[in-house]
């Protein structure tokens, strides 16, 4: 694990990467924090990337170019990487109202850069980093918490990804997944535009968006793939009104540049918001032996228990052998400072930015 900060001074934020595991099968989260990045920037402030078993699990969509194959567009770079690429919704972080960072200008972009909150991979088991991002839209405040998470009940570790926004005005709030793999089950009914899809949207990327399905969801919504020999599951916080969309890159694309790669995006709709997901590696597929085990997630809700200026609470439960909270300084990330909070007739004390009651 390690970071890596961004600037001439090493103070524009920069990318922090949490690892476990032996090389063979090791788990690699990286989250981005830094500055715009040039002409080659993209407007992705507080996205991640998940990797696995040597896969890419959260896949990053990267260029749109053939590099040298001088029959697309003599190898250099395509349109569609202006006009999706580039785009915040062809990331796995928070678009508002439909619309890139910074509206989509390099300029006002390179003028800002994320700024670092924290990041610590002292516990092996126990491994967060946090980073907040202010100007990409006007009046909406972000700030992103990713934890790798281990635990004996637990196959693998688990990624915990709280997303807040905070904002004085209604807005929507569209956090997309991109995931390699073979979608296997959701715990929602969705309806599936399998005989005529439509797009996303018009422009900012989502003009290159099929719209293959969606669903009105309310509670802890859930969604599996299978990749390789392994299962991942996605448990997410939704509330009344919320939607979730099945997404595949490829629409407004006639000469076909576009990889075909699948997502789904969960969309809300408000003022303040938080965004509370598992991202959890599980079980095992053999076609070989012809067996499957544990393709069933081991958690069942995610929820936030209360939320402020100072503190976020979230719940996670899995079975019943899992009820854990974990607790984050919204304000204030002093390595020795010491916190309270009450959770229901329980005070709870620590030290550091965060923590998690098992």
């Amino acid at each position: 694990s390690v970071e890596y900060t961004d600037g001439p001074e090493g103070n524009m934020g920069g990318v922090g990467i949490l690892r476990y595991g032996d090389p063979d099968d090791q788990e690699t989260l990286l989250m981005k924090y830094g500055s715009h990045g040039l002409s080659h920037g993209h407007f992705d402030k507080l996205t991640f990337l998940f990797y696995d078993q040597a896969r890419e699990i959260i896949q990053d969509y990267g260029a749109a170019r053939f590099l040298n194959v001088e029959q697309k567009f003599g190898g250099r770079y395509l349109k569609e990487n202006t006009t999706y690429a580039k785009q915040t919704v062809a990331h796995n972080t928070v678009v508002v109202d439909m619309k890139s960072q910074y509206d989509g200008s390099r300029d006002k972009s390179q003028a800002h850069h994320s700024e670092r909150y924290f990041f610590n991979a002292d516990n092996a088991g126990f491994q967060y980093m946090s980073a907040k991002e202010n100007n990409a839209y006007e009046g909406v405040r972000m700030h992103r918490t990713m934890v790798l998470l281990n635990d004996e009940i637990l196959m693998k570790p688990v990624v915990v990804d709280v997303f807040r926004i905070e904002s004085k005005d209604e807005h929507t709030y569209d956090l997309p997944f991109y995931y390699m793999g073979h979608f296997i089950a959701s715990n929602f009914e969705y309806k599936n535009y399998s005989a005529q899809r439509g797009l996303m949207g018009n422009d900012a990327g989502y003009q290159h968006l099929w719209k293959d399905a969606e669903a009105d969801v309310q509670g802890t919504s859930q969604l599996t793939w299978l990749n390789g020999e392994r299962f991942y599951t996605i448990t997410t916080n939704t509330g009344s009104g919320d939607k979730v969309f099945f997404t595949q890159i490829g629409g407004s694309d006639p000469d076909f540049n576009l990889r075909n790669d699948q997502g789904f995006m969960i969309r809300s709709r408000g003022d303040n918001h938080i965004f509370a997901s598992i991202l959890e590696p599980h079980g095992r597929f053999n076609p070989t032996l012809e067996y499957t085990k544990n393709s069933h997630s081991t958690f069942t809700d995610i929820g936030i228990v209360s939320s402020d200026e100072n503190y976020t609470v979230v719940n996670i439960k899995g079975g019943d052998r899992i009820n854990w909270y974990l607790i984050i300084s919204n304000s204030n990330a002093d390595p020795q400072l010491e916190h309270s909070v009450n959770i229901g007739e329980k005070t709870v004390n620590w030290k550091g930015p965060i923590t998690i009651i098992k």
